[in-house]
């Protein structure tokens, strides 16, 4: 298994055991979704079959009504699947905030001198809730959404073996292309994040009235922020720019 493949594994166990009565859940109504989207258009299917053939109407009544219990139900299944998600969801990236604050309190002074809370807030709130979606669907929709293109692929070859050949092949595509598309967006989403880190450090020394400078226990610089900012020879004024280049790179 890929290193980073068994990272993520180890990171939903960590926080969705805890609550694998709820996941559990989750993964039986999307995966109900899945059969109920299979379904539907085989019950259309055999309602135009039936209506072009001239078929009795009790048998296109009962076709009707199940394709109305079929569509309640799956509405019934989404408000449930999108309950216990968020739940989920909101649960796990809680723990993992208390766990990432617990982890930056136990970290020593040289951190804290080197990072704004601006930072350490983005990092903690705005990067675990960039998480959420992989907590609540992400695992369980990519191999739920498999199995939709492999039940689809099946009707398809049923129908006729080269409606189902020319579908695989599109599908096919249709992956590498998405493949493609993940890894000239990952470094893209990276630079993003940095940049919002960034932009948090500045929001914070904006919001400041006073600056201090220390440097091996020893005050370094001391004075009103507008005053040091403004000083383009000050220690400030030097870590105010390398923070406006980073944000601007």
């Amino acid at each position: 298994m890929n290193l980073t493949v068994r990272r993520y594994f180890t990171l939903l166990m960590t926080y969705l055991k805890p609550q694998w009565l709820r996941t559990l859940l989750m993964v039986v109504c999307l995966l109900s979704g899945i059969g109920l989207q299979l379904l539907n258009p085989q019950i259309i299917r055999y309602f135009i079959d039936t209506a072009t053939a001239h078929g009795p109407m009790g048998a296109l009544m009962a076709a009707g009504g199940l394709y109305i219990v079929a569509a309640l139900l799956n509405q019934g299944i989404v408000v449930a699947s999108t309950y216990f998600s968020q739940y989920v969801a909101w649960t796990a990236t809680n723990q993992l905030r208390s766990d990432l604050v617990a982890h930056f309190l136990a970290l020593d002074m040289s951190f804290h001198k080197t990072h704004t809370s601006g930072e350490m807030i983005e990092r903690i709130d705005g990067d675990v809730d960039a998480l959420s979606n992989f907590f609540s669907q992400f695992a369980v929709n990519l191999v739920s959404n498999l199995l939709l293109l492999a039940g689809m692929l099946a009707l398809f070859f049923a129908i006729h073996w080269l409606v189902g050949l020319v579908m695989s092949a599109f599908a096919l595509l249709a992956l590498v292309l998405l493949s493609y598309l993940r890894k000239r967006a990952t470094p893209l989403w990276k630079e993003q994040r940095r940049m919002s880190a960034a932009y948090y450090r500045l929001s914070t020394l904006q919001r400041v009235d006073a600056i201090l400078i220390m440097e091996d226990g020893r005050m370094l610089e001391y004075g009103p922020r507008t005053t040091l900012a403004d000083d383009t020879n000050s220690h400030f004024a030097q870590l105010l720019l390398g923070e406006m280049k980073e944000v601007l790179a």
